[in-house]
């Protein structure tokens, strides 16, 4: 028999729930492999449901199945034996249909494919008849139209990575093949049954969802390559075991979960031809994951629409929705917007059901822990990219972002300034403003003052002459900025708001989606945050913050009882993961293509700001974080240095989701490692800035982690991180940082009045606010200085919302735009004669 020829997949709930674009992806069968013949195993659809194809001429089936009939001198027997035993929960079949599709392969071989699955090329299965696919994680094999060549240039490993999870969407093999008999052993032999009572997301959430699907064939594809290793001594990069071929991840999952819903959405040029290029090179069918999106309309257009479209023969009809028509919460007919609600909510919870893909479902079931969530749910709404082609003043209205991205010119970036109780400047009052910048310090906080610098001068049509940043290290390479977790998330560690929590989330949000747009690739991805109860005081009030929380946007937060042992957890959709380095690189190349010759970079090191070669530039911002104390004027500065080591480990255990609780863990490198830590570790200058200490960090941070995350306890070391934060003093509202402007004072006094307490984590406290006052010298007729420090571990939330409040301050020469809060420790000057 001829497999490039026998298709067939599994139906088993109401004709009604089979909907147009599953009909579509049905039809793409038939686009792409015109003879083939199609069997729908199905007890619930009618025998004519597919009339339309069959009076085209197709060959397609409704095929009625007897399962006891099918088990019959199989091991599968004894498990339907038990039946009675295991059908307590009303998940239950979807064990079956697993069961049934591993059944009707090995007796009679085929092509097994999922209903949501479209092919946009036809499946080269002459090359290789056995085959499977990966879902997620790294290696495999190129796709075979790119020819051998391609695999032999390629400079991906083509061996099955350690991480890798087998996909069971699409599943090939011949009559007689070994894996499908293996698998059907193994599906009786390491049966985990669904306890009664569970929900979907509580299934996923205890280890229980996917582990006779996607884990039992990696499990026992693993085991293939043990035997064979073992038989020929050859390793485990061979993936040709008894010929089966597995194919990399883009062959059949070009698009993440965490990414599908925004490919629903309007079409981005930014975000979805990237991924459209990707399908077109390297791609034979996309799996858009219907369990997650079957409530998302369809935009028109939209990329999603484009590919069911491109693949359908008898092109049925497929609903679709024009872009600013999406249906919304806010219906004026109450019982529609309980409907749409209803709908969301059902859409939210599968996307959080299939954030998690345990790595082992017996490690689970022997050792009893609950599994975190494991990988990128989906946010509820995609982020526009934020660019305009003219320029706007910021100052004045919010712009209104477009999700269709322009080419990025010499011209600012329209970043929508949000509303705040800060009073705005007229544009008119930039008429004296500085033309010649320097900014001492590359983190968070000097290269959102740099961009913003860029923007709101050239938005007021007086561009700045020259900007240039002053710091020993490469962009993106130096302080502590570079070695964040890169969390965004508006949360303290009790589940509540943080001092500008919502603002600042979003102004990093926007300037993260500039930098995306500017670079044509994400520096993020939206992995949401799961926060662990450390003890049932912390459970009580997680929970509390997540009923309290908004119903969707960056508050948003569910309850998740079954996480952290039984404690619960509080998950975060709309949380970011952004690589630092990757994000600052690319900010101070847009920075660069703002101001084309405008713009430099000193890798030296800035000792006092009356150096002369600072004496050429209109304003200084000093924004050196912990390297303030080596800026003579700045020794005085309340910052409390704190040294913070993370450990990078492999991602044994198949973590997807990042995870907080005192510490944290975060997913990097697409998923191969994790990013486990941090200390807090308050030392003496001479000692806070030395090297990273790896064995002093696991000492420190095993334990913790590995109760967070078990896998994480014996994980392989692969690295070791230090960077030092600044902490600024605490008020009654957290770890707020500085920005001021330096005033000539020289009646001040030196700093007093500071308090001592060392910063706890991430907790946050009722204290009271002193006023504290810092001498420091400048001129009277020299460069205005400005300070924008002691962003702590806070540093990616905070840096774009201060950044543009200070720029605003910085042009228009006043520093009373800044937030009264910032300002609360009075840095004043005293008269001084510059040095060479």
């Amino acid at each position: 028999m001829d497999t490039a020829s026998d298709f067939f997949f599994i139906w088993t709930t109401s004709p009604r729930s089979f909907a147009p674009r599953l009909m579509r992806s049905i039809e793409s069968v038939f686009r792409h492999h015109p003879s083939a013949r199609l069997s729908v195993l199905s007890n619930s659809l009618p025998t004519n449901f597919f009339q339309e194809l069959t009076h085209l001429g197709r060959d397609i089936e409704v095929e009625r199945y007897d399962l006891r009939s099918m088990v019959t001198g199989t091991r599968a027997a004894v498990w339907l034996d038990f039946r009675r035993f295991w059908n307590k929960s009303s998940y239950f079949p979807n064990h079956e249909a697993d069961l049934l599709r591993l059944l009707r392969l090995h007796q009679r071989g085929g092509v097994y494919l999922d209903t949501d699955l479209i092919f946009v090329r036809p499946l080269p299965v002459s090359r290789c008849p056995n085959a499977v696919g990966i879902e997620s994680g790294g290696g495999g094999e190129p796709p075979p139209h790119l020819g051998e060549e391609a695999g032999k240039h390629s400079n991906r490993s083509t061996g099955l990575h350690g991480d890798a999870i087998l996909c069971n969407a699409l599943m090939s093999f011949e009559q007689g093949a070994a894996l499908p008999k293996l698998l059907v052993d193994a599906f009786v032999s390491d049966y985990l049954p669904y306890p009664p009572g569970l929900t979907m997301p509580e299934l996923y959430a205890m280890g229980y969802w996917g582990a006779m699907g996607p884990l039992l064939l990696s499990r026992s594809m693993r085991r293939l390559l043990e035997k064979e290793n073992n038989e020929d001594g050859h390793g485990t990069s061979n993936l040709m075991v008894h010929r089966t071929c597995v194919y990399e991840r883009e062959v059949f999952y070009p698009i993440r979960p965490s990414d599908i819903h925004s490919h629903f959405g309007p079409w981005n040029a930014v975000r979805d031809e990237p991924v459209s290029r990707t399908i077109a090179e390297r791609s034979v069918a996309v799996h858009y994951w219907n369990a997650l999106t079957k409530d998302i309309p369809i935009t028109c257009g939209s990329l999603l629409h484009r590919l069911l479209d491109q693949n359908c023969y008898a092109c049925s009809a497929l609903p679709c929705v024009t872009e600013g028509h999406r249906p919304q919460l806010d219906s004026s007919s109450e019982e529609t917007g309980l409907i749409q609600m209803a709908a969301l909510a059902r859409w939210a919870i599968a996307a959080l059901a299939w954030a998690v893909l345990p790595s082992s479902a017996a490690r689970i079931a022997s050792t009893g822990h609950a599994v975190a969530l494991t990988a990128r749910p989906v946010a509820l709404t995609a982020r526009p990219v934020a660019l305009t082609a003219h320029p706007v003043a910021l100052a004045a209205h919010p712009v209104a972002l477009t999700a269709h991205p322009v080419a990025l010119t010499a011209r600012p970036v329209a970043i929508a300034r949000l509303t705040t109780s800060r009073r705005a400047r007229p544009a008119a009052a930039l008429a004296i403003a500085p033309q010649r910048i320097a900014i001492v310090g590359s983190g968070f906080a000097g290269l959102a003052a740099a961009f913003h610098l860029l923007n709101a001068s050239a938005s007021a049509g007086q561009p700045l002459a020259a900007l240039h940043v002053f710091d020993p290290a490469e962009p993106g390479c130096g302080g502590a900025s570079a070695v964040a977790a890169g969390l965004l998330h508006p949360f303290t560690p009790r589940g509540t708001e943080i001092w500008c929590g919502s603002d600042g989330f979003a102004a990093t949000r926007q300037l993260i989606e500039a930098v995306e747009a500017h670079l044509n690739r994400s520096v993020s991805t939206t992995p949401g945050l799961l926060r662990l109860a450390l003890d049932d005081e912390a459970a009580a009030a997680l929970r509390a913050a997540a009923d309290r929380g908004a119903a969707a946007g960056p508050l948003h937060q569910q309850w998740l009882p079954h996480a952290a042992g039984g404690r619960g957890g509080a998950y975060a959709s709309a949380a970011l993961s952004v690589c630092p380095r990757e994000y600052m690189r690319g900010l101070w190349s847009l920075c660069e293509a703002m101001a084309p010759g405008r713009t430099a970079w000193h890798t030296t090191r800035v000792h006092s700001v009356r150096e002369a070669r600072l004496r050429a530039y209109d304003a200084i911002v000093l924004a050196a974080g912990a390297g303030s104390g080596e800026i003579s004027e700045l020794r005085g500065l309340p910052l409390r240095k704190c040294r913070g080591q993370n450990l990078v480990l492999a991602n044994e255990g198949g973590l997807r989701t990042p995870l907080i609780c005192g510490k944290y863990l975060v997913p990097i490198e697409d998923g191969t490692q994790l990013l486990g830590g941090a200390t807090f570790e308050y030392d003496d200058d001479h000692r806070v800035h030395r090297p990273a200490d790896a064995d002093e960090a696991e000492a420190a941070l095993r334990q913790p982690l590995g109760e967070m995350h078990p896998p994480a306890l014996d994980a392989k070391l692969l690295g070791c991180q230090a960077g030092v934060r600044a902490f600024p003093p605490r008020s009654h509202l957290g770890y707020v940082p500085l920005t001021c402007r330096l005033h000539l004072d020289e009646s001040s006094e030196h700093l007093g009045g500071t308090s001592t307490k060392p910063p706890k984590g991430e907790r946050d406290t009722g204290e009271s606010t002193p006023r504290l006052s810092v001498a420091a010298e400048v001129e009277s007729d020299g460069p205005d200085l400005w300070l924008f420090t002691g962003l702590g571990s806070r540093g990616l939330i905070h840096h774009a919302l201060l950044g543009r409040e200070l720029a605003h301050a910085v042009l228009a020469r006043d520093d009373t735009l800044l937030r009264d809060h910032t300002r609360r420790v009075k840095v004043s000057a005293s008269p001084y004669t510059s040095i060479g």
